[in-house]
Order: C-alpha cells, then sequence, then structure tokens
C-alpha cells in the first residue's frame, strides 16, 4: 500500500492532499477521500492515473520518496512566487 500526497490536476493543477493505491486480485486500485462520491472513492487506477501529479509517498515500511511531479510543483511555486503553504 502506498500512501502519495498528491498534486490533483484537471486541466490545471488544483490542490494538494493525500490518497492511497492499492492491489487488489492483481489490480491497482486508487482510494480518493476527498471523492464527492462513495462510487469515487475507490476506482481503478488506470482509469484516474491522468487526473493526479504525484509528488511524494510512503510504502508499507515508511521509506519516503518523491515522484517527478514535485520537480513540477517546485518550478510552479518559483515561477509563481508561491510558497508550498500557500499553493
Amino acid at each position: 500500500m502506498e500512501v502519495v500526497t498528491a498534486t490533483r490536476d484537471f486541466g490545471k493543477l488544483a490542490g494538494r492532499h493525500a490518497w492511497v493505491i492499492f492491489r487488489q486480485d492483481g489490480k491497482e486500485f486508487l482510494f480518493e477521500p476527498v471523492a464527492p462520491t462513495k462510487e469515487a472513492m475507490i476506482r481503478p487506477l488506470s482509469e484516474v492515473r491522468d487526473n493526479y501529479v504525484p509528488e511524494v509517498g510512503a510504502d508499507r515500511t515508511g521509506h519516503r520518496f518523491a515522484f517527478t511531479g514535485y520537480l513540477v510543483a517546485q518550478k510552479r511555486q518559483l515561477r509563481d512566487g508561491t510558497s508550498r503553504r500557500s499553493a
């Protein structure tokens, strides 16, 4: 199980929150705790992957890592002159 802090992307970068990727019966799913409906909370990762820009994450052992999305977010913050707290 991975817990990932991410920037959500619906045509533009929208905001950060945590979501979880899990595997069941050989398939990957995304658990989206802030989804507006129960049906949207758990979806196949293959269906929603393009809507998410992962920045950082942690695996089941607590090992932390960064994704390329972290660099994209940092570049945007430098360009816009925003800090992580105000982005």
